[in-house]
């Protein structure tokens, strides 16, 4: 019985279904279909509906919005949904594209803006 538990204990190991190359493959899946749903996009066969070019963007923001951030990660976790940062800047866009223009400009109110000579 011992040889059997070692042996499977070993098998499992090896098992690429529990291996951690495999288990992060799994939550950059995750990650990628909760941006698609986000975006509207519907993946086939592998391929997108839609192809999107992402690129790389350096921005300031206050501790404030990085606790908002983090906020809401936690709030989607609870949830039973991994986000990440880009996505909740990316869905926080998708939102701001649906304000209308009278909203849009009191939107301004909500931030401490920088001036020219720094915050």
């Amino acid at each position: 019985m011992k040889n059997n538990l070692n042996d499977l204990i070993k098998n499992s190991v090896k098992s690429p279904k529990t291996s951690i190359n495999n288990h992060v493959k799994t939550q950059a899946d995750i990650l990628v279909e909760n941006a698609d749903k986000a975006l509207g996009i519907d993946r086939i066969a592998g391929k997108n509906k839609r192809e999107i070019s992402v690129t790389n963007q350096t921005f300031s923001v206050t501790q404030i919005e990085v606790d908002i951030i983090n906020t809401t990660i936690k709030k989607f976790l609870q949830r039973g949904e991994v986000v990440s940062k880009s996505e909740i800047i990316r869905i926080s866009l998708q939102l701001i594209r649906s304000l209308n223009n009278e909203d849009l400009m009191n939107s301004l109110d909500l931030i401490e803006r920088k001036s020219k000579n720094g915050w």
